[in-house]
């Protein structure tokens, strides 16, 4: 589900190509799409200005999963030298649900952030912001999972006294 691979700046596993708007996943918003489509502009022009005919290898990657309720998510990779720049992730949930806890983990299951939503559907996409520098994630991961689960205190029974 979704596009092409792309990394936290759009551009695809083919080097000096970018992707973005429905060619990389469906929008609900033109704002979104325009929003995108600008991002993969301005990466294409500093791809041509610092980039452009010199051999520089993509080997300082993490890869981004979509883990439990997750679709998809976009960017697929997320390049090292990266990390201090913010990363816009876009994802779709698989099915709708309420009162939900969305979570960013590593491969060694620590939570890197969490935010919680009173719902999410499947045709709505959601974007999260986020600069990765500043959770200070170890910077050995070579992936991050991204999940929407029911909150835990959701799940928790309450007894109340009988009257």
């Amino acid at each position: 589900m979704g596009g092409p691979v792309v990394d936290n700046n759009l551009e695809t596993t083919i080097e000096g190509v970018f992707a973005c708007g429905n060619v990389l996943q469906v929008h609900d918003l033109v704002d979104l799409v325009t929003a995108e489509a600008k991002r993969a502009g301005l990466n294409a022009v500093d791809y041509i200005k610092n980039r452009y005919d010199k051999k520089i290898e993509r080997k300082e990657i993490i890869k981004c999963i979509a883990g439990e309720n997750v679709n998809y998510v976009k960017p697929d990779l997320i390049n090292r030298s990266d990390l201090s720049k913010d990363v816009i992730f876009t994802f779709r949930v698989k099915r709708p649900d309420r009162r939900l806890l969305i979570q960013f983990k590593d491969d060694k299951n620590r939570i890197i952030y969490k935010r919680k939503r009173s719902y999410v559907i499947p045709s709505e996409m959601l974007e999260i912001k986020l600069n990765l520098n500043e959770f200070n994630i170890d910077s050995n991961i070579k992936s991050i999972e991204i999940e929407v689960i029911p909150r835990p205190e959701v799940l928790i029974e309450e007894d109340y006294p009988k009257r």
